[in-house]
């Protein structure tokens, strides 16, 4: 039971944190996708997100916490997905 309660506060929770163009953390992180020095592919709760940008390095991963740190030059911030949440009666009371 206590495993569920820490995903779903992960889950509740996606920020963004960008300093200087140079260092970001994410939060509400599920899994890294892919990753290179121009792209990293994060898979989020709010949809992927696709970081542009050039020297790109994954510092910190923990997809306990939900929390990715990373460095380099950003260029650009991309969501590719759009998120589709608000529970199960999302859908019925539009």
């Amino acid at each position: 039971m206590a495993d569920n309660k820490r995903t779903l506060s992960v889950a509740s929770n996606h920020s963004i944190t960008l300093d200087n163009r140079s260092k970001m953390s994410v939060g509400g992180v599920m899994d890294v996708a892919a990753f290179s020095d121009e792209k990293i592919e994060i898979l989020t709760t709010m949809g992927k997100l696709v970081v542009h940008g050039k020297s790109l390095n994954v510092n910190t991963l923990n997809t306990d916490t939900g929390e990715l740190k990373l460095t380099g030059e950003v260029k650009s911030l991309d969501y590719t997905d759009t998120h589709k949440g608000g529970g199960l009666f999302a859908g019925l009371f539009k």
